[in-house]
């Protein structure tokens, strides 16, 4: 696993905008761990690369304006290969479970999927990466949940997303087992303390 901090969507979109000190958060705000997956991006660099020209839609609209708000980012990438490709710090809080106001509490984590509505199965080195940043991210911050994007927009919004789709939670609990104690929430959500 090699990781890779890109800071071109953070220069780009937040450094030196009004909505920098609005995204600042403290440590002990950071609660809870989503996971995303990124449907039909068949990588990393190309998903930054495409949000750095402005995340030119299929209508031709860009989302450079959402970017400019904290909307429709995340704080971290997992490659295929397990590359972790970090984005933005963990003290700015982003829109991007569809959850609104709640998002200010959670981590975003997307993983690279490249089929729709993410049917493709993730790779054993995601699930490795995925596993050590959020070992990592609890020993920095008090996360107590871990949850799916499709389980925070339903709870939050009423709208279910096939977000992380074919995600292998059984593979998370059983990892977690032997640090924590990890209570199934709901099926895309999962509460966790360190043993």
């Amino acid at each position: 696993m090699n990781i890779i901090n890109d800071n071109r969507i953070y220069k780009k979109y937040i450094k030196d905008q009004e909505i920098e000190n609005v995204l600042t958060r403290s440590v002990e705000d950071i609660k809870e761990i989503v996971i995303h997956g990124a449907g039909i991006a068949s990588s990393a660099t190309g998903v930054l690369n495409w949000m750095a020209r402005g995340g030119i839609m299929p209508d031709g609209t860009t989302r450079e304006e959402q970017y400019k708000k904290g909307i429709s980012l995340f704080h971290s990438e997992i490659d295929r290969n397990g590359n972790v490709y970090n984005i933005l710090s963990p003290l700015f809080f982003c829109y991007h479970s569809s959850s609104g106001h709640h998002d200010r509490f959670t981590l975003g984590i997307e993983l690279i999927n490249g089929e729709v509505d993410n049917k493709f199965e993730y790779t054993n080195e995601q699930y490795q990466s995925l596993f050590n940043m959020i070992d990592a991210y609890s020993g920095l911050f008090p996360v107590g949940t871990i949850c799916g994007h499709g389980y925070n927009g339903q709870k939050y919004s009423g709208k279910y997303k096939n977000c992380p789709g074919n995600f292998n939670w059984d593979k998370l609990q059983e990892y977690f087992s032997k640090e924590f104690n990890i209570i199934k929430i709901d099926k895309e959500c999962y509460g966790i303390t360190r043993i």
